[in-house]
Parts: structure tokens; C-alpha cells; sequence
């Protein structure tokens, strides 16, 4: 999910209806369900929605601090940033460039060239040869 990435900004909906689940939780533990309930919506309705401009940046502001105290845990950062570590993208990289060549040279040999040919055309390609060797290797066994 986007709002799962470090960067990304949890989108103001979600953090608005997690706060409300949260003061509604809260509200209940002291005063149980219906009261809870009955205590939003008279706040609401008696005021003739005026309780609102209340209720409404309350809850953002606890959905808000949810978020910022989940991205603060460990097993969020251990779990959701890693894959923006530098290492992490390379070596994500790598395996797919070594996966596209692993392919072409199935492809080469299929038609009934050998692994000389197809490694001078890749090299033409402007791909290294320590990564065709690897890729050779990994065919090879």
C-alpha cells in the first residue's frame, strides 16, 4: 500500500477515521458502547452539529499520532523501510537484470546458439561480462 512507504503521507481520511475508532474506544472503557455513542451523537446533535468542529480535529489529531507512533516501532521499520535502503534496491536490481539475461540466453540456446554467440551479442548490448559470466554461471550450475 503507497501510505505503507516512508515517504508517503497517510492520506487524511484514514488518519481521521482510525481517531475516531480511538476516541471511541477510549470513550467506551469509561463510560461503555451506548454511552459512548449516546455521548457523540447529543454532542452533535444538541449542538446542531457544531460539536463537529470538535469531534472531527480530535480525531485527526489521534489518527495522526497512531500513524506517527506506528512508524516509530521497530517491526514497522524492520518490515517497511527496508526495502528503501540503497543495498536493497541494488541488489533487487541486479537479480532482475540477471533474470532478463538468464531468459535471453535460454532463448539464444533454444534457437541453437551457443553461450559465445550469445555473450558477444550481449556484450555488443552494452551489458558488462562479469555480469553475463554471472548469469552463464547460474545456467551453467
Amino acid at each position: 500500500m503507497r501510505f505503507f512507504d516512508k515517504r508517503a503521507e497517510v492520506p487524511k481520511l484514514l488518519k481521521f477515521l482510525v481517531g475516531f475508532i480511538i476516541i471511541f474506544i477510549i470513550l467506551s472503557i469509561f463510560q461503555g458502547p451506548s454511552g459512548a455513542l449516546t455521548m457523540l451523537m447529543l454532542s452533535i446533535v444538541c449542538t446542531a452539529g457544531v460539536g463537529l468542529a470538535a469531534w472531527i480535529p480530535l480525531s485527526y489529531a489521534a489518527g495522526a499520532i497512531f500513524f506517527r507512533i506506528l512508524r516509530a516501532t521497530p517491526s514497522y521499520k524492520n518490515r517497511y523501510e527496508i526495502a528503501t535502503q540503497p543495498q536493497v534496491k541494488a541488489l533487487i536490481a541486479s537479480s532482475n537484470d540477471q533474470h532478463a539475461l538468464t531468459d535471453y540466453i535460454r532463448k539464444v540456446r533454444a534457437v541453437g546458439q551457443n553461450d559465445a554467440q550469445a555473450s558477444a551479442a550481449l556484450k555488443a548490448a552494452g551489458w558488462r561480462e562479469e555480469t553475463i559470466s554471472d548469469a552463464l554461471k547460474v545456467l551453467n550450475g
